[in-house]
Formats: structure tokens, sequence, C-alpha cells
């Protein structure tokens, strides 16, 4: 049986295997050709004759060629290897392209490309139809895309790049765009510059919207600018008390220069021990957000102005900031202290006209007194002590005012009660019986509504006083005047005794009084309702009139 070969490269695999009897025509060799004819079943002679037209391959020729051979193996195995890296490398780029495309189409941003030898764009995201409101091909040539270019910008945007471009450099530029709806939008182009062979040969680039930056930024420049022009002082603190920022008119106010400032503190400025306050001002400030309080400052000369605080608490994270806003008040406080003066002035100057008028009024009361006693008709001495009653009315109210501090107005309750036991007094034989009862709320009204609800009163109770009772009868007397509903008050005079005479019409009486009551309510823009029962139950005078505007003075 022939032996055979096996051929193998330098990694193991087999490459071919060869006969024996390929190798040489020895006599050994035809031995083994007549027995591979056997083996094989070929007729030996012809076997061997046809052996012999193979071509002999001497030993050294034979171990060339299977190196040649081998060689040939590894570089086609190489070459194999290669192509097969090639392709996968290839695949792996597909992939990450497919990949940076699916990113940047996920994120707000315009993606693009552009061959510079055609100048048309070769690939634009999706994201252009969001941001923009254009399709892909709307943006199909530089010149196309330089037509959306906001007219300002245009001449630099497209100068600018295409300079940049030239040169291969690469760049990036803020422009405006005009959407397809007429928006203005803000975009920040970033572009790389690709090279071939030392020219320029495409344009990769992504177009970011900034526009809500570029809004804010605005905004933040327009806040920067108030903050700094602002009349008044602003000091932007730490927990600590140190200032990191200040503006312009904090300068001017306290003579320091912005970097003085900021290497100082509130304690710099501010008279007193702030150390000891500090600490619960800052609770307090982050409890409440705001404070607004009087202090003063001092300047870098050394003198000291007053100053309206309005301070904020601010906290950006971890962060807290004090942004304190500092007016000079110094005028104001001029002011005010000149009103006071002048108010204090008229004050004394008020007291001394009402106590004028009392004691006028009083002088009149007395004369009206004494020349009653010359009176000899009853009905005419009754006139003379009715007037006279009611100049004490009167006079009583500018007493009043004349012993307050507050010339403008009068406690309403006091002057009642008050008004009852003078009232009383000047009844003192037929009142001795009779029982007041007052109910007043807490009720201040002005000098011009005083007058009119005391000659009302005066009216009112007189004529419960004189007619309601028999002589040395009891009974009862109420007198009540409290806020109705929202803007309204309530005047009620009401007594237990016989009531008005049967048929009689009040807003038509011949009576003196009654008819100066009804004249006061209609001045008043009041309304005046009488209840009155001839058994026993008495008379009830309810009047109702609008509430007077009083603010009380500071």
């Amino acid at each position: 049986m022939s032996n055979t070969y096996t051929i193998k490269n330098s990694r193991g695999t087999v490459i071919a295997t060869i006969n024996e009897t390929q190798k040489d025509s020895s006599s050994t060799s035809l031995v083994l050709q007549g027995r591979g004819a056997k083996e094989y079943g070929f007729d030996e002679e012809a076997y061997i004759g046809a052996m012999r037209r193979v071509p002999v391959i001497i030993e050294d020729m034979h171990k060339k060629n299977l190196e040649v051979l081998a060689r040939l193996t590894e570089m086609l195995a190489e070459m194999g290897l290669k192509q097969k890296r090639q392709l996968e490398t290839e695949q792996a780029l597909r992939e990450s392209r497919e990949s940076f495309k699916a990113l940047v189409e996920f994120t707000h941003a315009i993606h693009w490309e552009m061959d510079l030898a055609t100048n048309r764009f070769t690939y634009i995201s999706p994201q252009i139809e969001t941001i923009l409101g254009y399709t892909p091909d709307r943006w199909a040539t530089f010149e196309l895309w330089a037509e959306t270019v906001h007219p300002d910008d245009r001449e630099y945007a497209v100068n600018y790049c295409s300079t940049e471009a030239g040169k291969g450099e690469d760049h990036a530029f803020v422009y405006r765009s005009i959407a397809a709806d007429g928006r203005t939008v803000w975009l920040h182009d970033i572009i790389k510059v690709i090279m071939s062979a030392g020219k320029p040969i495409k344009l990769i680039g992504i177009m970011m919207d900034i526009t809500e930056r570029k809004n804010a930024e605005e905004e933040l420049l327009r806040t920067q600018f108030s903050m700094d022009k602002t009349r008044d002082a602003v000091y932007w603190m730490c927990p600590d008390a140190r200032f990191i920022y200040v503006n312009d008119s904090a300068t001017e106010a306290l003579g320091y220069t912005r970097e003085e400032l900021l290497t100082m503190s509130v304690d710099d400025i501010a008279p007193g021990r702030l150390e000891d306050i500090w600490p619960e001002y800052w609770k307090e400030l982050s409890e409440k957000g705001s404070i607004v309080f009087e202090s003063e400052h001092k300047r870098k000369d050394g003198s000291v102005f007053p100053v309206e605080i309005s301070v904020n608490y601010m906290k950006f994270g971890l962060k807290e900031y004090n942004c304190a806003f500092a007016r000079d008040i110094t005028e104001r406080k001029a002011a005010e202290k000149k009103i006071k003066d002048s108010l204090q002035e008229k004050e004394l100057l008020l007291s001394e006209i009402h106590h004028r008028v009392k004691n006028n009024m009083a002088v009149m009361s007395s004369l009206l007194g004494m020349q009653s006693k010359f009176v000899k008709d009853k009905d005419d001495r009754k006139m003379f002590l009715d007037t006279q009653k009611r100049i004490k009315s009167m006079a009583l109210i500018h007493d009043k005012l004349y012993k307050s501090d507050d010339f403008s107005s009068i406690d309403i309750k006091d002057y009642i009660e008050s008004l009852v036991r003078e009232l009383v007094k000047s009844f003192q034989t037929s009142s001795n019986n009779i029982n007041f009862k007052v109910d007043v709320g807490d009720v201040h009204v002005g000098i011009d509504e005083a007058v009119p609800y005391a000659l009302i009163l005066n009216e009112l109770i007189m004529n419960s006083l004189k007619y309601a009772f028999q002589e040395n009868g009891s009974g009862e007397i109420e007198v009540g005047l409290n806020p109705f509903k929202e803007d309204r008050l309530q005047l009620i005079v009401r007594d237990n005794g016989c009531g008005l005479p049967e048929g009689l019409d009040f807003r038509r009486s011949e009576s003196f009084g009654l008819q100066i009551v009804n004249s006061l309510v209609s001045q008043l823009n009041g309304e005046i309702e009488i209840d009155s029962n001839n058994s026993n139950r008495g008379t009830s005078f309810n009047i109702i009139f609008p509430r007077p505007d009083y603010k009380k003075r500071i």
C-alpha cells in the first residue's frame, strides 16, 4: 500500500495530500507502484506506465513547492481575515451611524450635512419641522438656508460660515432664523469641516434652538439693568451678612466704591451691634419671606441717614440670600416732622377755637337763662329755656372735642351719656323717677355729624322728659345708637310713657322741636319712623341714616 504525505500550514490546517509514488521513479518506487496497482485493481503494467507519465518531483522541488503553497495559503487566509474584519468594521460603522442618527433625531436640535462640491445638503434631521416648521427639502441648498436667516443676521452668518469653511476651520456661531410661521428662532450652529487632500469637502453641523436661553438672557439683562439703575440702594447678602452684590445707588448713597463694599458686611454700614440681632433677624426673615422696617445707614464719611428697608429672603438650592432694597427717607422724615409740627400747631389752635366756642355758647346760654327770668309769658319763657338747652347740647360737643386728643371725631357714647346727665339736671323735679338706659356701640362721628346728632337727641329726649310721663311719675327712656347692616347707623329714642296724641302727623307737626328733628334727619339723608301708642306702650323714634366715612387721624 502506498504512503501519503499530509501538508499543513503554520496554523495546522491541512492544505494538500501527496502520494508517495509521486516523489520519484526508483526501483523501490516501482515495487510500491505495482503494489498500488494491485490494491486498486488495476493492471500492474498499465498502472506503472501511467505513473511514469506523471512528472517526477524531486525532493528539493517538492519542499519548495510545499513552502510556496503554504505561503500562498497563508496569504489567502490573511486576505480573507482582513476582508472579514473590514466587513465587520463597516457593519459597526453603519450601526454607529444609525445610533448617532437616532440620538441626534431624539434631541431638540437639527443635525445636517452638506457637500461643499455642490453646496447641497445631503442630510437634514426631522427636527427642522419641529423647530422651524420647514420640511427638509426646503433647505436643499446653501442659498435656500440663507434665505431663512433673519435679514439683520444674514450677511454676517453667510460670510462667516463661508470664510471659516474655506479655511477648513471648525466653527460655531449664533444667529436668528425666521420660522415658517414667522417666529424668530435663535440658533446656535456648531460646524465640523471634513477635509480631504488638504481641501474642505464636507460640512457636518448641529443647530440647537437656544431661543428660551436668549429670552432668559435678555430678561436677566433687563433685570440686571433695572437693579443697577434703580434709585433704591440694592444689597445682596449671605447668611453671614457679607455683601455679594451692590448696585450703583448703594455706592452713591454710602460713598464707597463697589469693590470696597464687596469686602464689607452689613455691620460696616449699620450703626449699633449687629451681631446681637442678626441671628434673630435672619430667622424671622426666613420664616416670613419679607420684612419692611426703618433703620439708619452710616456713610464712609461717618454721617448717618435714615432708610426704609424692604428685605426679601431668597433660596437657590442649598444657598440662602438676603436681598434688601434701602431707600433714603431723609426728605420724607423732614416732611413728616414739618407736618407733625404744623399739625400740632393747628391742634393747639383748634383746641383754643373749641374752647372759645364752648365758652361763647356758655355765655349765650347764661344770657338766655337770665333773660328768661324777665319773661312773664309762660310759653315765651319755655321758648327761651328750650333754646338754652339746645345751645348747651351743642356746647357739650365742643367741650368734648376740646378735651379729646382727636379733633376730627367724637366718641358718641360718651357724649350721649353726658347729654343725658345735663338734661336730667335741667328737669330735676320731674325726672327724679325716670330711669335712663343707654345702648351705644363703638361709634365715632365727625364734627359735621356730631352737632346734628346732638340736636336730634336733645329734642327727642327733652320731648320724652316733658310729655311722656305724668309729673313726678316713673318711667324709662332708652337711647341707642348702633351700626345697622354694613354702611348705616340706627338711632333709637324710646320711652314707655303715654305716647303721642292720636292723629298727630309728626312730619307736619307745628312743634318746633319735631320740625328741627325732621329737618336734621333730611340733612343727614336719613329716614325716620315713629311707633306710638297711647296705651302706656310709649313712643319709639327709629332713625336710619348713612354711616359717616370716618377715618381716625394718625
